[in-house]
């Protein structure tokens, strides 16, 4: 499934990176999940984000489609476009 998403992504053109946040706790299910991602090709930010809404911490992973992309790899920075999709998601934008 994940390589069909890296293949339809490189396809289109249009994008440059894959980014997803995965739970921060160390649980050994959230272990098991980043490692999934990781295997995957993913990369896991330090960055731990907080959301006011829900209890839980983050991390972004991103997975660069295109070689020597300028997109950051701050996981803070990506936590910007993650929380602007989620803005526009909820806002039906």
């Amino acid at each position: 499934m994940v390589a069909r998403i890296k293949d339809w992504c490189k396809n289109t053109g249009s994008f440059e990176r894959l980014l997803i946040e995965v739970e921060a706790d160390q649980s050994p299910e959230n272990l098991a999940r980043k490692h999934f991602w990781q295997t995957s090709g993913f990369v896991l930010t330090e960055y731990i984000h907080h959301y006011i809404w829900v209890p839980e911490k983050y991390q972004a992973m991103y997975l660069d489609l295109v070689p020597d992309t300028n997109q950051p790899k701050d996981g803070k920075e990506l936590f910007k476009h993650i929380s602007n999709f989620h803005k526009d998601s909820y806002q039906g934008v």
